[in-house]
């Protein structure tokens, strides 16, 4: 039952857009979904990193909650860097060939940088522990929870990749409008993310 929740809860918490989710449909859509199927693997990692810290730190965390402000902050303003850096040397190269190399770095980076995946994870362990419906008592219950965490982003971003990557190769969508899209969007949600900063 571990498992199967993790699993499911992770995809579901995969499918908000974030640097991650983004970056992966991005390099689906530029023809590189090798690159994203790199990212997804880095990023399921790091999942399992964060909720295993979600498991063992839970109270730490709510108690220094201040410091996801700052976190959030700090995501936002990554957001909208990668956001810019993707959208100006598309302008200015256009036919330039993609180059399918990396990616897993730039996944733990990514990954390390969601500033939900903290604050999730406590809330659906909570959630999950005073239902009944899990239980991380012992070591092979703590590993089958984050074992189904981290395949369940795994295996969501490799669906984007490999979708975005079959979009691309139809000629009528292959369109500069429509590879930049996660560019602009990063850019949005990461002025959003400063604007929200700012005002509270």
């Amino acid at each position: 039952m571990n498992f199967i929740l993790s699993f499911f809860c992770s995809v579901a918490g995969s499918l908000t857009p974030g640097t991650i989710n983004l970056s992966v449909l991005q390099a689906g859509l530029e023809g590189a979904a090798s690159k994203g199927r790199r990212m997804a693997l880095a990023a399921g990692l790091v999942e399992y990193f964060y909720a295993g810290l979600a498991i063992y730190f839970e109270a730490l965390i709510n108690r220094q909650i201040g410091l996801f402000s700052w976190f959030k902050l700090l995501a936002a303003i990554v957001l909208l860097v990668l956001g810019l850096a993707a959208l100006l040397p598309a302008k200015k190269a256009e036919k330039t060939a993609v180059v399918k190399t990396g990616g897993f770095r730039k996944g733990l980076v990514l990954g390390f940088l969601n500033p939900l995946a903290m604050p999730f994870w406590i809330g659906i362990i909570a959630y999950l522990k005073s239902m009944g419906w899990i239980h991380l008592d012992t070591w092979i219950e703590v590993q089958f929870f984050l074992i189904g965490v981290s395949l369940g982003v795994i295996s969501l971003l490799l669906v984007v990749a490999n979708t975005a990557e079959r979009i691309q190769r139809k000629a009528w969508l292959q369109s500069d409008r429509l590879r930049l899209f996660p560019s602009w969007l990063m850019v949005l949600l990461g002025l959003i993310g400063i604007l929200h900063f700012l005002l509270n």
